[in-house]
């Protein structure tokens, strides 16, 4: 049979069987409804269950009015799944099959309500997953007779839907005789629900997963909701007696997965549900994903951070989110590189620094940065290590060490301030050299005219993607050098100004008169958010409109009144100018180097778009010869693997791809890291709240009342009268930045690209409020951006 036709001679000619354990033929049941069928066998309690077979499927699909559907799909002709859909349902279910499946579906609903779900002849193979490919549908009344039958035939339909066609071609899957059957399973009252991993797929080490919602598994399983995770390291078939979470039921739980393992002879996917009293088991499936070479792609071996301390701040703004395997080995060297070269130039001995990624970690699939090797590095810098502490968590310096007071002591701090002077210099020449080259890439181009690299050969385009990530490297080295600048000079002013004022208004001053005159230009095909991923163009946004000039004078004026009022201000006379001489002087150097690091990281990302060019370029040549299915999943590769491919060596077959797709996939769908922890993060982050009032860190000064809007996409609507939320952002956000009243986010310090740019447009931010994103979705707030807290307001307040 051909998937254009969907109809095949079988001997099989049963079109609904109810489930008793002794009838596991995929070919005939699908492969859903043989699992559960074996599961039935092997004595595990599943739901009552009747299957709707490939032969009730293919005699559907043999009808003359389904012809020239199939014969389209035939052609290759683009048919939409609305259009498929409506076939099926126009050209119905014959007697007596439609008969039949009325009398199965009341046999197992025993009154209740139906799921109705995919049970395809492909369905999750060994290799491969199609969880989402295909149709399910819930809550089907039994006793509606159109209802079961239109449920079914939509089942049916999803099998040629555009999605699951390209799917199979991709992984290279037979398409000669494929089927659909549908799976009818009596509904649970479910109180919980939840998948168990018996070899969690995201561990090395034996490891035993099980996430847990309230209510339908449904919502987990599509992402909609966010699960209780708990992972028990496993010894054969036991865990440790006395493990958290291992209650009654979770032993029932634990028990039977170990159960199903044992008799499917793998690692195994079960899905769960459980009415308060009985522990129902709805799907399994074998685990398509098990750590190995994919997951190492995405993740630093768990067994080498056990004890190490991290940190998302800032290195969660310059690789924001879960990354494509080529984005993450671009972007995260041009980091690394930029962190070393910097700490080089301040006379760190960075001689420990091995390996591609020693400072910046890879975390569940997430950057971070390993703050215990970077304090080691910073070590023979005196005074950085506490500075770096400060920067990152606000933790208060501790007074210089004993040491620094010897003549030793003192030499070592003068030569530091002598290689810190030099860097900073080099940092600030440097940044205006990436700002030229910048500008030199964009007139070579044509403006803001799409990067033209089609016509170089293979070697050369290899060069050039070369010669850019170094660039960037340089570009990196001085971004980082120019912000760590930044803000010494800004801690050093909020310093002078909280001799004479309060310790909060001394910061929000200091926020205010360092703002940068101007902020950089941003174009069109430069990378929004990453070094390397997609450009605006690309993503359909605009970039933020270049602001006006700040007028600095008067935020120092304006300043030099809330300080005449204070006694410990100088009187007026040649001490009070001196002063003020000197706090401008402090704004004017912060502004410059702000203005520096806001430039140079607008470069980066210019230098990034045309890299992205690259790889885009990389992506087609790659189709053509038949190596990939589709241009973007060159992200899924290595430099490596690219240049062995173009080689025509070997290389990942589509079917690896794949799978590092749905590991990134998975990655995705798990919630970030808190700002700070040890070893493996922990899986939930909560708000703590004191009498309504959450305390963060002061990002940008006003207050501003509205109610929350969690925002996950830059691309997102919000109103000037909402607050945003967020768990971050990064350079892409910055038109949104414009738009909302007040900015909230679970990560991010005040010297942030975030926080600088709430300063420059104005909107209060309060920032490191864990758990925000969901905790205060739909509320109303007050945003203090002068105190650093967040008020959860009353309707009536």
């Amino acid at each position: 049979m051909s998937e254009s036709t969907g109809v095949a001679v079988s001997a099989a000619t049963e079109s609904v069987l109810v489930l008793d354990g002794h009838c596991t033929t995929p070919a005939l049941l699908g492969g859903k409804g043989a699992a559960l069928d074996r599961l039935i066998g092997w004595g595990v309690r599943v739901p009552p269950t009747a299957i709707v077979t490939a032969a009730a499927y293919r005699t559907v699909a043999s009808q003359p009015a389904l012809s020239p559907l199939l014969q389209q799909i035939a052609r290759n002709e683009a048919v939409d799944g609305t259009d498929v859909e409506a076939a099926f349902l126009a050209a119905g279910i014959p007697e007596p099959e439609r008969g039949r499946i009325i009398a199965a579906a009341r046999q197992v609903s025993g009154g209740r309500p139906l799921a109705i779900r995919s049970s395809a002849t492909v369905e999750d193979l060994g290799g491969s997953s199609f969880a989402g490919q295909y149709r399910s549908m819930l809550d089907i009344d039994a006793a509606d007779e159109l209802a079961v039958t239109q449920a079914v035939l939509r089942v049916f339909a999803s099998l040629l839907y555009p999605a699951p066609r390209a799917y199979r071609d991709a992984l290279g899957i037979d398409s000669s005789d494929i089927a659909m059957a549908a799976v009818m399973m009596q509904m649970v009252d479910t109180q919980r629900a939840g998948v168990v991993f018996t070899q969690d797929p995201t561990m090395s080490v034996p490891t035993i997963r099980v996430e847990v919602v309230d209510g339908l598994g449904e919502s987990l399983v599509s992402g909609k909701r966010t699960p209780r995770v708990h992972q028990f390291p496993r010894s054969g078939d036991h865990v440790a007696s006395g493990a958290p979470g291992l209650d009654d039921e979770m032993r029932e739980i634990l028990r039977v997965s170990f159960d199903i393992e044992t008799h499917a002879g793998c690692p195994q996917d079960i899905e769960w549900a459980h009415d308060d009293s009985t522990l129902w088991i709805v799907q399994a499936r074998p685990v398509t994903a098990l750590r190995g070479s994919d997951s190492d792609a995405f993740d630093d071996d768990p067994a080498t951070i056990s004890d190490a301390e991290f940190t998302t701040e800032g290195i969660g703004e310059m690789l924001p989110g879960v990354l494509a395997p080529l984005i993450w080995q671009t972007a995260s060297l041009v980091v690394e590189e930029g962190f070393r070269s910097m700490l080089d130039r301040l006379g760190a001995d960075i001689s420990a620094a091995s390996g591609p990624h020693w400072l910046i970690r890879r975390v569940n699939g997430r950057a971070a940065l390993d703050v215990g090797r970077l304090a080691a590095l910073m070590s023979g810098i005196p005074g950085a290590d506490a500075r770096m502490r400060s920067s990152y968590f606000g933790e208060q310096s501790a007074p210089p060490a004993a040491s620094q007071h010897t003549k030793h002591g003192r030499i070592a701090v003068l030569a530091h301030r002598r290689r810190a002077i030099s860097a900073r210099r080099r940092a600030a020449f440097d940044a205006e050299a990436i700002a030229h080259a910048a500008d030199a890439l964009l007139v070579a181009q044509g403006g803001d005219a799409p990067c033209e690299v089609h016509h170089l050969e293979n070697p050369v385009l290899l060069a050039r993607h070369r010669s850019l990530v170094m660039l960037a490297v340089r570009a990196m080295a001085a971004e980082l050098t120019v912000s760590a600048d930044a803000g010494a000079i800004h801690a050093g002013l909020r310093t002078l100004l909280a001799r004479s004022l309060p310790a909060d208004e001394a910061s929000t001053w200091a926020d205010r008169i360092t703002v940068p005159e101007r902020n950089a230009r941003t174009h069109r095909r430069a990378s929004a958010a990453i070094f390397a991923g997609p450009s605006w163009d690309e993503l359909g946004m605009e970039p933020a409109a270049p602001r006006a000039a700040t007028d600095r004078e008067q935020s120092i004026d304006e300043l030099a009144d809330a300080l005449a009022s204070s006694p410990r201000w100088p009187a007026a006379g040649i001490r009070r100018r001196l002063a003020r001489r000197r706090i401008e002087h402090l704004a004017d150097r912060a502004s410059q180097q702000f203005m520096h690091r806001e430039e140079t990281k607008a470069a980066i990302l210019l230098i990034g778009g045309e890299v992205r060019a690259i790889h885009q370029e990389l992506g087609r040549r790659l189709v053509s010869v038949g190596r990939l299915a589709q241009p973007d999943d060159v992200t899924l590769l290595t430099l490596g693997e690219i240049e062995s491919l173009l080689a025509e060596q070997a290389g990942p077959s589509v079917r690896e791809i794949d799978r590092r797709r749905r590991t990134l996939q998975r990655h995705r769908a798990t919630p970030p890291p808190p700002s700070r922890w040890r070893g493996m993060p922990p899986e939930h982050s909560e708000a703590v709240a004191r009498e309504g009032v959450l305390t963060g860190w002061a990002a940008s000064s006003g207050r501003f009342v509205g109610r929350a809007r969690r925002v996950d996409d830059p691309r997102t609507p919000i109103g000037r009268d909402e607050v945003l939320v967020a768990s971050a952002t990064d350079p892409s956000w910055s038109p949104i930045l414009l738009r909302c009243g007040a900015l909230v986010l679970e990560r991010g310090g005040p010297l942030s690209h975030a926080a600088i740019l709430a300063r420059e447009f104005g909107v209060p931010a309060v920032f490191n409020i864990p758990g925000a994103a969901e905790s205060l979705d739909g509320r109303r707030l007050l945003v203090d951006g002068d105190a650093g807290t967040v008020t959860l307001l009353d309707e009536d307040e």
